[in-house]
C-alpha cells in the first residue's frame, strides 16, 4: 500500500529547509596570540552587563568576545570585538568574529560588511567566504550565497561547511542532484564539529532519496540521522513517511508519534501533516 505520495519529495525537502536552515560556516576564529581567559561574569560585576571594561587589554577583549560567542551571548560579544577593532582595525580574526556575532543577532548586512573588510585584507580565507555565503543565504540572496560558497570550495575543497551550505542552496533551487553531490562531499570531509549539520545532512539526503522513490536508501539516511540525534523531529517524520509508503503501518505510526514527542513546533506545516497522516494511518 503506497499512500501519501503527494506529501513527500520536493515538498518534504522544502519543509526540511524551512525547519532547519543550519548556519553552517559561521565559525569564530581563535587567535594564537590571545591572552589569558577572562571571566565574563566577573567582569560584569564591575563594568555592568555587555559593557567592555576600559582596563582590559586588546587580547583580553578578544578572548572575552570569544567566550561570549561560545556561551551564545552574541550581543555582548559585539561590544568586545568592537573594542578590539577600535585599537586594531585590520585584525582579521576580530573582523571575522564580529561578523559571526552580528550574524547571530540578525544584523546580516553588518555581518557581511565585516566579512568583506576581512577579505580585503586576507582574500584567500575559505572560512570567511563560507561565513559570508551563509549570511547571503539568510538574506535569501542565493546567487551571492552560491558564489561565495564556490569561492570557499575553490580555495579549500575539503571545507565541509561550504559543501553543506552549497547543498542547501541547491535544495532551495530544486536542484536535487547537485545538492546530493554536495551533501556526499560534506559527509566525506565532515569533522563532526557541527553535530547539527551532521544530522541534518542525513535528513536532506533521506528526503532526496524519498523524492526519487528510493525508499530503502531514504530509510538508511534517516536512521543515520537518528543515530546522530535521536530527538531530531524531521528524521522521525521522514521515517514515518517511508514506512507509510512501504505499507508498514505500525512502524509509521510509531515514528510519527515520536515526531510528535520531539516536535518543537517551529514548522506548523510539518506538525499538521504528521497529525493528518497519523489520523489516516489509524483509520480515524
Amino acid at each position: 500500500m503506497r499512500l501519501y505520495r503527494k506529501t513527500v519529495g520536493l515538498g518534504l525537502v522544502a519543509l526540511l529547509i524551512a525547519t532547519a536552515l543550519v548556519a553552517c560556516g559561521q565559525q569564530p576564529v581563535e587567535d594564537a596570540t590571545a591572552g589569558p581567559d577572562v571571566s565574563p561574569a566577573a567582569e560584569e560585576a564591575t563594568t555592568g552587563p555587555g559593557t567592555p571594561a576600559a582596563d582590559l587589554s586588546v587580547e583580553e577583549h578578544f578572548q572575552k568576545g570569544n567566550d561570549y560567542i561560545k556561551n551564545g551571548q552574541f550581543d555582548k560579544a559585539v561590544a568586545e570585538f568592537e573594542a578590539v577593532l577600535k585599537a586594531d582595525p585590520e585584525r582579521v580574526s576580530a573582523l571575522t568574529n564580529l561578523g559571526v556575532a552580528y550574524y547571530n543577532v540578525g544584523r546580516l548586512d553588518e555581518a557581511i560588511a565585516q566579512y568583506q573588510k576581512a577579505l580585503e585584507i586576507g582574500p584567500d580565507d575559505a572560512d570567511i567566504h563560507s561565513n559570508m555565503a551563509a549570511a547571503y543565504v539568510q538574506k535569501n540572496d542565493l546567487v551571492q550565497g552560491m558564489a561565495e560558497y564556490q569561492k570557499a570550495i575553490k580555495i579549500n575543497p575539503e571545507l565541509s561547511q561550504a559543501h553543506f551550505g552549497l547543498a542547501v542552496v541547491y535544495l532551495q533551487q530544486g536542484q536535487n542532484d547537485q545538492a546530493s553531490e554536495e551533501l556526499l562531499k560534506f559527509q566525506k570531509y565532515d569533522d563532526g564539529m557541527d553535530p547539527i549539520a551532521t544530522a541534518q545532512a542525513y535528513v536532506y539526503l533521506g528526503a532526496i532519496y524519498l523524492d526519487e522513490g528510493e525508499l530503502e536508501k531514504a530509510l538508511v539516511e534517516y536512521q543515520k540521522a537518528l543515530q546522530a540525534d535521536p530527538k531530531l523531529p524531521s528524521a522521525h517524520f521522514g521515517v514515518g513517511l517511508v514506512y507509510a509508503q512501504l505499507g508498514q503501518t505500525d512502524q509509521a505510526i510509531k515514528a510519527l508519534e515520536q515526531f510528535q514527542q520531539y516536535d518543537d513546533g517551529l514548522d506548523p506545516t510539518m506538525t499538521d501533516q504528521a497529525a493528518q497522516l497519523l489520523k489516516q494511518l489509524k483509520g480515524q
